[in-house]
């Protein structure tokens, strides 16, 4: 029984990654950088959205997984006046795999540039099925131009 609970215990971590301590280089997810050559404005306040979601996001959520490939959708939630991107890596073969995000620049015009990558599981043994590693970060406010690059 012990050994069922596990193996249910690592196909949901795959499928829902927890990562509550979100960096960027070291630093944590709300930064403030300023950098006028490039037009980026100081502060980028965001954090990591945990399940349960909200419906919008988990139509997003379910679409992206139906497309299958790298990808990502942007949902503003009026009552929450806050704004989720909800990112996907597609299908992958096995669990263990999650997304790092490397860098948030906002620009002057309030457009929204997100770096993210791909974290393959560490050698050894993975569990052999099929997952969609997904990640949801959220804003203050409306975002209206949102730009993920992996």
């Amino acid at each position: 029984m012990k050994y069922i609970c596990f193996g249910a215990f690592l196909l949901i971590t795959s499928i829902f990654p927890v990562n509550s301590s979100t960096t960027i280089d070291g630093v944590p997810a709300a930064v403030a950088k300023t950098d006028q050559a490039k037009g980026v404005s100081s502060m980028i306040d965001y954090s990591i959205a945990n399940p349960p979601y909200s419906p919008k996001v988990e139509s997003a959520l379910t679409a992206l997984e139906e497309d299958g490939v790298s990808g990502y959708r942007v949902v503003y939630d009026e009552e929450k006046d806050t704004t989720f991107v909800a990112i996907a890596l597609g299908e992958r073969p096995t669990s263990g795999y999650s997304i790092n995000v490397n860098q948030v620049e906002q620009a002057e015009d309030g457009s929204l540039t997100i770096r993210v990558s791909e974290q393959r599981p560490q050698s050894g043994m993975q569990l052999q099925v099929l997952t969609y590693p997904t990640l949801v970060l959220q804003f203050p406010g409306q975002v209206d131009q949102v730009n993920v690059l992996f």
